[in-house]
């Protein structure tokens, strides 16, 4: 290895770099390439149009009492919504407004009757595997 333009050759500093080659055994990193932590708490949710946890954004973790009673209780939907967000956690909503009566088996058709048209929420997710 050669600087041309300061005229300079790669100078070794140490010789036992080779012994030190193999000596790494652990290499701990995430996605980024760094050690960082993300967090993120669960604040609130909406279950059967009913809205859980407190509305204010300097709130802590998600702590409803009346949440909390149901899900001990076997609350059918509240226990499909928590197993739905363990599960597919990949799924962004995206709200598109169509003039046509399409339906595929991502969307979802919300109607009004009030509007001449339907708002569909689009549900993208990436595939498992």
């Amino acid at each position: 290895m050669y600087d041309p333009d300061s005229d300079t050759p790669a100078m070794a500093r140490t010789s036992n770099l080779n012994e030190e080659l193999g000596q790494v055994r652990y290499l701990f990193s995430d996605k980024t390439g760094t050690l960082t932590r993300n967090v993120m708490e669960f604040k609130r949710c909406s279950i059967g149009g009913i809205m859980y946890g407190n509305s204010t954004e300097d709130s802590n973790a998600l702590e409803d009492q009346n949440l909390i009673n149901k899900l001990n209780a076997g609350d059918l939907l509240v226990d499909q919504f928590f197993t739905i967000l363990a599960v597919c956690h990949t799924v962004v909503p995206e709200r598109n407004v169509s003039e046509n009566n399409t339906n595929d088996n991502n969307v979802a058709v919300f109607g009004n009757d009030n509007l001449n048209n339907e708002q569909l929420i689009n549900y993208q997710a990436s595939s498992p595997g």
